[in-house]
């Protein structure tokens, strides 16, 4: 393997000095990455791969040929995600800072039609990755480098579910999106609400009319959870019910805001399915949850941002994506609130 990836290397770099003899415009590298250490910072958002005018993937002067090429480098990647798969009990395993979380995932494919040479002995693969278990699908990008001894060097966190976290424009560099579709970022790009931060107050209707202010529960603890009753939120439906008949009794309250904007029949549907014994409030515009958030979303998308906050006196003590964290970190979070000086031991939460 070593071998023959010294000798693609140096075929490379003849075609990089033929090419440039010959007067083409150079495409202009990506600027440095920090080194690869498995965590993601939060980038901001444009084309969804490198490539000109801001496309969804790279120029086809871009394009690794022959196939040897792309062959070679798709191998790297997955040599690389075998490497830390074996390291992590079968997992591949890449931090969320955006979330809070670790992401535990299996290969799916390697995209090679997009695999792209960025000069510099740098090339660009991305492929997709779906959770071991759980409902999450998640493209990643990977930047290879170090001729001749070929390795990947960077890792990011592209698409949480379809939804991008930042694109590409002309010059390989990472951009935000224009506000206005899918996935895009809202003028409050990036400041989520953390922890102590006071929560916005809201005022919104049941599925019986019914208005409901989220002020009127300042002085308690609220879980509140803005969701699209994906399959995987309607998966973990039956726990926050069965949660919330036991913290209703110490005055906990449990409200879900609906991401499906004015579709008040499947929200109705999934509330008589499963029971559900708390408040669900619907959004026609789907107007508050950038608010809480940090972006905007189109009725029925789920947010790759935190959705799930639990507030205590009016301000954020806890944030997370859910489903995503376990169960059992959002009870024994509300379990510390209402009862600060125990907070019950694991196997007392509800499950």
């Amino acid at each position: 393997m070593r071998c023959t990836k010294t000798i693609i290397a140096a075929l490379l770099i003849a075609a990089v000095v033929i090419t440039t003899g010959c007067g083409k415009r150079e495409r202009n590298p990506t600027p440095e990455h920090p080194s690869f250490s498995m965590r993601v910072s939060p980038v901001s958002q444009q084309a969804q791969h490198p490539g000109a005018s801001q496309e969804s993937h790279p120029a086809p002067e871009a394009q690794a040929k022959p196939r040897e090429v792309q062959a070679m480098f798709s191998g790297i990647v997955e040599e690389y995600v075998d490497e830390v798969s074996k390291k992590n009990d079968g997992a591949f395993v890449i931090h969320d800072e955006i979330l809070g979380k670790d992401w535990r995932q299996k290969l799916v494919r390697i995209h090679r039609d997009k695999i792209v040479s960025l000069g510099e002995s740098r090339y660009f693969a991305c492929a997709d990755f779906e959770e071991l278990k759980g409902g999450g699908k998640l493209d990643l990008d990977f930047y290879v480098g170090g001729a001749p001894d070929w390795k990947v060097a960077e890792a990011l966190i592209h698409k949480v579910n379809g939804t991008p976290r930042y694109t590409y424009n002309e010059n390989n560099e990472r951009v935000p999106v224009k506000s206005g579709k899918a996935g895009e970022t809202s003028d409050r790009d990036g400041e989520v609400l953390k922890v102590g931060d006071e929560a916005p107050d809201f005022s919104l209707r049941d599925l019986s009319a019914k208005e409901i202010k989220l002020s009127a529960y300042k002085g308690g603890v609220v879980l509140l959870w803005f969701t699209n009753l994906c399959p995987g939120c309607q998966g973990v439906l039956p726990g926050v019910v069965k949660a919330h008949k036991n913290y209703a009794k110490k005055g906990v309250t449990f409200l879900a805001v609906s991401l499906l904007g004015d579709d008040k029949e499947t929200v109705l549907s999934v509330v008589r399915k499963h029971k559900v014994t708390f408040p669900f409030l619907i959004d026609p515009k789907v107007e508050v949850y950038p608010r809480y958030g940090g972006v905007k979303v189109p009725p029925g998308t789920c947010p790759t941002n935190p959705q799930l906050f639990i507030l205590d006196k009016g301000k954020v003590a806890y944030a997370t994506h859910f489903p995503g964290a376990p169960e059992a970190e959002l009870w024994k979070t509300i379990d510390k609130l209402i009862r600060p000086s125990e907070g019950k031991s694991p196997q007392e939460h509800p499950q």
